[in-house]
C-alpha cells in the first residue's frame, strides 16, 4: 500500500486528472470501476473515457508522500504546476470550492434521499422507525426514576431543624469572607470583603493595583468547618512525594516577584 499523488493522463492530448490517496492501489480500482460504469464524479474525465476508450489513458504515481498531512499540499502543487483539465476543481483542499449544484442536481439528490427513507429496510437499518406507545411509556417511567428523590416534596419542620443544627458553626465556602490585600508600592495592608476586593483594584494613596491574598480568603471561608479523618488521609496521599519545597523557604526577592506577578488578579 503506497500513499502519494497520482495522475490519470490521456495519451492523445496530454490532459490529466490529478489526485492523492493514502492507498493509491485501492483508489485506482475505484476510479476504474466508476469510469467503466459511467458514474465517475468528474464529468470531464468520464466524457473523455467514453470518447477515447480505456486504452488511451495511463495511471501513474508521480510522487510518494511520507506524511499523510502533506498529501493535499503536494496534490495542490501538481495541480498548479501541470495540466489538470480533468479535475472538477482546482482546489485540492476543497473539491466544491467555487462550485454550486444545479437545481436539477439538487432535485435528484432530494428524490434519492426520499426513496431511501421510504424503504422500510433502510429505515429499520438506520433506526428511523417511530416509537410505539409501550416504548414511550417505558421511557417515561425510566426518566421518572432518574429524577431527584425530593422532586415535588418538602422537608418537614423537624428535618429542617436537624439540618440547621448539623450545619451550625460552618461557614459558607461560597460566601464573601474577608480578604487580606496589600499595596505593591507602599505596603499598606488592608482587610476588605471579597466582593469589594474584586472591584477595588487600586490603592487610593498610590493609584496602583492591589495584590489580593486569595489563600487567606480560602482559609477563612473554611473557618468553623471540620475535616474528617478520611479527608485528611486523602489529602495526605495526594501530597505524598510532593516535597520539592520541604525544608526550604522562598527568598525575599522571590516573594516580591511572586507578589508582583499576582498583582491585580
Amino acid at each position: 500500500m503506497s500513499q502519494g499523488v497520482y495522475v490519470i493522463a490521456n495519451v492523445h492530448n496530454g490532459h490529466r486528472y490529478v489526485g492523492s490517496s493514502v492507498n493509491i492501489e485501492s483508489r485506482y480500482r475505484e476510479h476504474a470501476k466508476a469510469l467503466n460504469n459511467g458514474t465517475h464524479h468528474s464529468r470531464y474525465l468520464q466524457h473523455a473515457w467514453r470518447k477515447y476508450g480505456s486504452t488511451s489513458f495511463s495511471f501513474n504515481v508521480v510522487e510518494i508522500v511520507m506524511f499523510r498531512e502533506h498529501l493535499r499540499d503536494r496534490e495542490q502543487w501538481h495541480i498548479d504546476n501541470g495540466d489538470s483539465s480533468y479535475n472538477r476543481s482546482t482546489n485540492a483542499h476543497n473539491s466544491m470550492a467555487g462550485l454550486q449544484h444545479s437545481d436539477e442536481s439538487k432535485q435528484k439528490m432530494r428524490d434519492a434521499t426520499r426513496r431511501l427513507f421510504a424503504d422500510p429496510v433502510f429505515r429499520s437499518k438506520w433506526r428511523c422507525h417511530e416509537w410505539s406507545e409501550e416504548s414511550k411509556r417505558k421511557l417515561r417511567e425510566a426518566r421518572a426514576r432518574q429524577r431527584s428523590p425530593m422532586t415535588g416534596k418538602q422537608h418537614t419542620a423537624e428535618t429542617k431543624a436537624r439540618i440547621s443544627e448539623a450545619k451550625r458553626g460552618c461557614k459558607n465556602p461560597h460566601g464573601n469572607p474577608p480578604v487580606e490585600s496589600i499595596c505593591l508600592r507602599c505596603g499598606d495592608p488592608k482587610v476588605v470583603s471579597a466582593a469589594k476586593a474584586r472591584t477595588r483594584k487600586y490603592c487610593k494613596e498610590c493609584n496602583i493595583k492591589i495584590a489580593v491574598n486569595r489563600f487567606v480568603a480560602i482559609g477563612r471561608s473554611r473557618r468553623g468547618g471540620h475535616i474528617t479523618s478520611e479527608h485528611k488521609a486523602a489529602i495526605s496521599a495526594f501530597m505524598l512525594g510532593r516535597k520539592h519545597m520541604l525544608g526550604k523557604k522562598h527568598s525575599a526577592e522571590t516573594k516580591l516577584k511572586m507578589s508582583l506577578s499576582h498583582g491585580g488578579r
